[in-house]
């Protein structure tokens, strides 16, 4: 497994947070979605499992503002639902992904 995050340059920086559902999905190997943070904050990246267990975590304690691409690659993991969740600020939200053999 592993997560990598890529800055996307736009025109205008972003005035909300926002995470975008993943894509593909379902999907094999490997997923992208994006998030966008107003203003630069501390950022926690999480996968779990249907059952609750943390697959992956990725800290970033001082992210810019802007919006970010995100790669997740699921080597090793089986295939079944998992959740990814965004936590910047007062900000958290969750989004279901479901990954396919």
């Amino acid at each position: 497994m592993a997560i990598f995050t890529n800055y996307i340059k736009q025109d205008e920086p972003p005035k909300k947070f926002e995470l975008t559902q993943n894509d593909p999905n379902p999907f094999r190997k490997r997923t992208v979605f994006r998030y966008s943070l107003p203003y630069k904050t501390k950022v926690v990246i999480m996968i779990n499992n249907e059952e609750g267990q943390i697959i992956d975590k990725l800290i970033l304690p001082n992210q810019e503002q802007g919006v970010y691409e995100l790669e997740f690659y699921a080597d090793g993991l089986p295939k079944g639902i998992y959740f990814y969740h965004l936590i910047a600020d007062d900000y958290v939200k969750s989004r279901e992904m479901e990954l396919i053999k």
